[in-house]
């Protein structure tokens, strides 16, 4: 089976929702995820299967959540920084 790198995390409109499902919550939340699977719906499948306490949806649906394919080639840089100060 071929298989790609996904980056999923949070939308903009989502994260800028104040009862949103990352924004209610301070802890007990994943809040990025980058997932091996072999297509976009999967990924988030596979996401939705690790969720914390954002709930299984946050994971599932576009409107909550982006999912970008990662490509090995580019310029250097740090794929993923999940940092969340208290």
């Amino acid at each position: 089976m071929n298989t790609k790198l996904w980056l999923l995390k949070p939308s903009k409109d989502e994260l800028a929702n104040p009862g949103g499902m990352f924004r209610n919550r301070r802890y007990d939340i994943a809040t990025s995820m980058v997932v091996r699977a072999s297509n976009r719906a999967r990924a988030r499948k596979l996401a939705s299967e690790h969720c914390g306490d954002e709930g299984k949806d946050a994971w599932l649906y576009a409107t909550h959540t982006t999912c970008e394919e990662l490509h090995a080639d580019g310029k250097e840089c740090v794929i993923i920084r999940d940092y969340k100060a208290a």
